[in-house]
């Protein structure tokens, strides 16, 4: 099998698999394939049907980029391309991100009279990688769409009184788990048998009143990364550049209210006051759930 052929069916492999490109919100980048050819004939030399080739698949890689980009999820029942028909400044937030998406890799090959060039383009979801750091993200796209949709009341722990002492949990369920009294913690793990749980970019969590306890809305200004997905709690622990060496660890159910997570107020009033006692960082997007999905 000739060059061309092995790189045309090694794109045809990965668009089948990955048709324009595929990420959730757990992810921290997003990628896509295009593909150009240019028959040396249309080109004055090999220099010019090489740019032209290129051209014509970082211009296909983009396409494939943007579609691939539509389709994630800021919400449970929200994907960037309905919030862009929402939102003229969605739409050009996505417009110039799209723009500055940065060459993942290139190959350009010569063979019997033509140029194919091969072209992969990525985008950051959000800044939890060090290369993301410096770099355009969705997750700051979306933010500002994300906290005007929660318009949940913020926790209080003064209406936690009745909750002081926490009730029977129910049968085949986990009792709450709240922190020691004086103790700090680096983070916050929370676990749920919510295998298929994946909320976008909208990680909520609230008490059984409704309450919010943690989401987007209460996160820092200069945050642009938070809450991760893991299969495991052993993973979760692992993620030490998240959640640190002493995460908090509580257990959390679907929400009765939406799609988000829930917990006891009593659990809720353990988060609250182990944020305030260790540096805020629900604020600072130190959150990772567990979903046990393997």
């Amino acid at each position: 099998m000739n060059q061309t052929k092995r790189l045309l069916l090694s794109f045809i492999t990965s668009a089948l698999l990955f048709p324009a490109g595929s990420a959730s919100a757990a992810d921290a980048v997003l990628e896509a394939q295009g593909m150009g050819t240019v028959d040396m004939t249309k080109a004055r030399n090999k220099v010019q049907a090489r740019l032209m080739a290129k051209r014509a698949a970082i211009a296909d890689a983009q396409r494939n980029l943007l579609e691939a980009m539509e389709g994630v999820r800021i919400t449970s029942g929200t994907t960037v391309k309905d919030a862009q028909l929402e939102s003229d400044v969605i739409a050009n937030r996505v417009k110039g991100l799209l723009k500055g998406a940065f060459v993942v890799s290139q190959n350009v090959i010569e063979e019997d009279g033509e140029v194919l060039a091969e072209a992969t383009l990525g985008i950051c979801l959000d800044a939890s990688l060090a290369e993301c750091k410096a770099r355009p993200t969705l997750s700051a796209v979306v933010l500002d769409e994300i906290r005007a949709k929660s318009t949940e009341p913020l926790f209080e722990p003064e209406s936690a009184a009745s909750a002081a002492v926490p009730a029977p949990a129910a049968a085949g369920t986990q009792p709450p788990t709240v922190r020691e009294p004086g103790e700090t913690y680096t983070g916050l793990i929370i676990e749920t048998s919510f295998s298929d749980y994946d909320p976008g970019f909208d990680m909520r969590l609230t008490a059984d009143d409704g309450t919010l306890v943690y989401g987007p809305r209460l996160l820092n200004d200069n945050i642009d990364s938070w809450g991760k997905v893991a299969a495991d709690l052993a993973s979760a622990r692992e993620q030490t550049d998240l959640v640190g060496e002493k995460p908090l660890i509580i257990s959390a159910t679907a929400s009765d209210m939406g799609d988000g997570l829930q917990v006891s107020r009593h659990s809720a009033l353990g988060v609250y006051e182990a944020n305030l006692a260790s540096g805020n960082f629900l604020g600072q997007g130190r959150v990772i759930v567990v979903t046990g999905a393997q």
